[in-house]
C-alpha cells in the first residue's frame, strides 16, 4: 500500500469515529462527553496500532507513521477558543444558555475544555440564596441582587 494512501486512510478511520481540536500551543484534543480532553496524541497513536493490529498490518506500524497520522488530523481540526463562551455554559446534561436559560445538548462542534459538574434544573430553587437576596436588598431593589450574582458567574471580557 502506498504510505500516502495509508496515512489519509488511517487518519480517516481514526477521524470518523471521534472530533478532535487542538489549542494555540498544538495540543491535540479530543471529544469525549461533551467536553474536549487534552489527551487526543495518545488516542490517536493507540487507534493507528488497533487498526493496523486488526488489519493483521502490524508490521507496518512504527512511531514515524504515528507521527505522520498525528500531523495529518492536526493540520485540519478546529482551533479551541482562549476563553470561554459568555452565553454558554457546558453542564453536565447539556449547554445552557444563560440568557434565554434554554438546554441545548452536548455537540462537538461548541469547543469546549471545560465542562462545570453540576446539571441544570429549570425547576430548582435555593432557599438560602433567595432569603439573602431578600435580607440584603430592599424588595425594590431585589432584581439588581439577582443580576449581580449573575455577573458575578459571567466571564466578562
Amino acid at each position: 500500500m502506498n504510505p500516502r494512501t495509508l496515512v489519509r486512510d488511517l487518519a480517516g478511520a481514526i477521524t470518523a469515529k471521534d472530533h478532535f481540536a487542538r489549542d494555540g500551543g498544538g495540543t491535540l484534543y479530543v471529544y469525549r462527553g461533551g467536553v474536549y480532553k487534552p489527551d487526543g496524541d495518545l488516542l490517536v497513536r493507540q487507534r493507528v496500532k488497533h487498526l493496523l493490529l486488526d488489519q493483521d498490518c502490524s508490521d507496518m506500524w512504527s512511531r514515524a507513521l504515528s507521527n505522520e497520522i498525528l500531523e495529518f488530523i492536526s493540520l485540519d481540526v478546529p482551533e479551541l477558543p482562549e476563553r470561554p463562551s459568555p452565553d454558554l455554559i457546558n453542564l453536565e446534561n447539556g449547554l445552557l444558555n444563560v440568557r434565554t436559560r434554554q438546554l441545548f445538548p452536548h455537540s462537538p462542534e461548541f469547543l469546549s475544555t471545560i465542562r462545570v459538574p453540576i446539571a441544570f434544573d429549570k425547576e430548582a430553587a435555593c432557599r438560602e440564596i433567595e432569603k439573602f437576596i431578600g435580607e440584603v436588598f430592599p424588595e425594590d431593589a431585589i432584581p439588581v441582587g439577582w443580576e449581580i450574582l449573575g455577573d458575578l458567574l459571567t466571564p466578562c471580557f
